[in-house]
């Protein structure tokens, strides 16, 4: 055998057996991973106790023995006269308790402190719930268990222990408003509805204590997700993306916005996400301009564009996905030069995403590639004219709401995040010829950092033109008369 071809031959050998293992590698991975997620969750996929235990000891582990912490998980809000809007709890206070009753307290107490008899580090109080008005009561009766708590009293003690550790402590760590105020308030009797006013007054009250916030320690725990926050998160996505789907399939010209987002709203309860993330973004024609306009009341026409940003959140956990669809089902010649250049920008954004870039290197890049995209089709004439057809920043952290913290530093493993370039193009644009007036278009996916790039987590969701055309051709709920 001729020795350069051997040698040829081995070569493609060893690649190919580097290619195998490499895939193998993957799949144990991912294998590794998933059971890892399945062994994390009790049957109803709620988070274990042990988890939010070990957050509030991570926590704590960083202050002296001086130090107390107060957390409020919130009030019920009014939306009008005895109507209340759903409550939630305060994110920082969710994520330490996994409490969703309102009107709660959290005291941690690093050094200690007595309750009947025994030295407790923690206490959660609560208010009774039953025969109130608002609140949820399920969640209420149940957090001590799956919390973790060894201490859960009721919230009319609260005043008596916080106003028997705050002579002896040194520092005070508190979630951001309302707690200073509500502390306060709690004190005192008075009502302070600043936060600055509160913290003055506490000051006050006790001249030596220190108040801290709770912001930068939280950051850095709730912006890298553990696998199980990645199973919930994954659950929620997982629901949005579903629900896109029958919004895509239900869409036809003569239909209104609401109406689509009556398909979106029901596969969220149907599959059972608690609530949306963000209130619907469902923008045709004109109306895809508006980056956040959730009015969604125009009646879609033959030739639209529509923009759906949709996030359903699941056991507090928000998705984050946008799709831009033709609402006749068929991409126009001027839609399709547009919805490329956004969706290679989408693309080579995600390529980019690995530990140690931060978000502003995603927002440039982007605003890069959507300008030679337009420079290329003759829609600009210099790249610095791009920033007005992407107004916006093309990523933003995700997790228990859907702008959430974290975001500033480089990114690392377990950080989630989304990538949503757009075009949006205005009749007063000048010099642009007029088939693409009125073309707003988004593709929003969410991402999770891993050690050597990124995974996509809103892979269900079709993207390209073909993949949405064809799921358009089938019938979704929202085509069947009422």
């Amino acid at each position: 055998m001729d020795t350069s071809f051997k040698k040829l031959l081995d070569k493609g050998i060893a690649m190919k057996r580097r290619a195998i293992f490499f895939v193998l590698t993957c799949m144990l991975s991912l294998a590794l991973f998933f059971l890892q997620v399945l062994l994390a969750f009790p049957a109803d996929d709620q988070l274990r106790p042990e988890i939010y235990q070990q957050r509030r000891t991570q926590l704590m582990a960083e202050w002296d023995s001086s130090s107390i912490a107060v957390l409020y998980s919130g009030d019920v809000k009014m939306r009008l006269a005895d109507v209340a809007h759903r409550f939630r709890a305060e994110n920082n206070f969710y994520y330490l308790t996994g409490c969703e009753a309102p009107s709660s307290a959290l005291l941690l107490i690093p050094a200690g402190t007595l309750v009947r008899g025994e030295t407790v580090r923690e206490i959660l109080f609560l208010r009774p719930q039953s025969g109130s008005y608002y609140g949820n009561a399920t969640a209420h009766e149940e957090a001590p268990g799956f919390a973790g708590f060894s201490a859960v009293l009721p919230y009319d003690e609260f005043t008596d222990y916080l106003n028997t550790l705050l002579p002896e402590s040194k520092t005070l760590y508190v979630s951001d408003w309302p707690t200073p105020a509500f502390i306060y308030d709690v004190l005192s009797g008075n009502k302070y509805f600043l936060e600055n006013e509160g913290k003055k007054a506490l000051k006050k009250k006790y001249p030596g204590l220190q108040i801290k916030s709770l912001t930068r320690q939280m950051m850095a725990m709730r912006c890298i997700k553990s696998p199980q926050e990645l199973a919930l998160m994954q659950r929620a996505i997982d629901i949005t993306c579903d629900a896109f789907a029958e919004a895509a399939r239900s869409a036809e010209p003569g239909m209104y916005e609401y109406e689509l987002q009556a398909a979106i709203e029901y596969v969220y309860m149907r599959m059972g996400a608690e609530d949306k993330g963000f209130p619907c973004i469902i923008g045709s024609g004109a109306n895809s301009l508006i980056l956040h306009y959730d009015a969604n009341r125009r009646q879609m026409q033959d030739g639209d564009m529509v923009v759906m940003d949709i996030g359903a959140e699941y056991h507090g956990y928000s998705a984050d996905l946008s799709r831009t669809i033709p609402v006749n089902g068929r991409f126009s010649p001027a839609q399709k030069d547009i919805y490329r250049i956004v969706l290679n920008a989408n693309r080579k954004v995600i390529e980019a995403v690995k530990p140690g870039v931060t978000i502003r290197d995603l927002d440039r890049l982007a605003q890069k590639l959507i300008a030679e995209g337009l420079l290329a089709l003759g829609l600009i004439k210099e790249e610095s004219q791009g920033r007005r057809f992407l107004p916006h920043g093309v990523s933003h952290a995700l997790g228990l709401q859907v702008h959430d913290v974290g975001g500033g530093e480089p990114l690392t493993p377990g950080f989630v995040l989304t990538v949503e370039p757009g075009i949006y193009i205005s009749p007063e644009f000048e010099g642009v010829d007029e088939k693409y007036w009125n073309i707003g278009i988004r593709i929003e996916d969410d991402v999770v950092v891993t050690e050597t790039g990124c995974m996509v987590l809103t892979a269900r969701a079709p993207k390209t033109i073909a993949g949405i055309e064809k799921l358009m051709k089938a019938k979704g709920i929202g085509n069947h008369p009422l």
